[in-house]
């Protein structure tokens, strides 16, 4: 009787183990057919380059930045470090003249995210693209 229970229990665990190799097969295939940003985006356009991440790339902020952007940028800082081991900067700017890799986030209010955005041609105000919308673009230095 023994011997049977057991022979049972390990083919269970085969079996087990065997879904469970499928299941992750699965998720990983899923999740590189999808965009891993939430909310997902309405529209993307694939731009050239790849943006380099690592221990030189610095989070940008106004010098005289509103508290709500130091606090993204430091959970950003924050986040970054407890998943992938790297210690980002956050740095005080006036303008955007950095040369290097830079990451900058905020609302249409922070005087740099405004600049970026002329420069860029990015269309981003209060109600464009609204109060849970954002705009994300990703160059080689940005």
């Amino acid at each position: 009787m023994n011997g049977k229970f057991f022979n049972r229990l390990n083919n269970f665990l085969v079996l087990v183990t065997y879904c469970s190799f499928l299941f992750g097969c699965c998720l990983t295939a899923a999740a590189g057919e999808r965009t891993l940003i939430f909310p997902t985006p309405q529209e993307t356009s694939l731009l050239e380059g790849h943006f380099k991440l690592d221990e030189e790339t610095l989070i940008l902020v106004p010098e005289n930045a509103m508290k709500n952007d130091i606090f993204m940028a430091r959970s950003l800082a924050a986040e970054l470090g407890d998943k992938y081991g790297l210690a980002l900067k956050v740095k005080h700017v006036s303008k955007l003249h950095f040369n290097g890799n830079f990451i900058l986030m905020g609302t249409v209010d922070n005087p740099l995210v405004k600049n970026y955005c002329s420069q860029q041609s990015l269309r981003a105000t209060a109600d464009n693209p609204g109060s849970e919308g954002y705009v994300l673009k990703v160059s080689k230095n940005t």
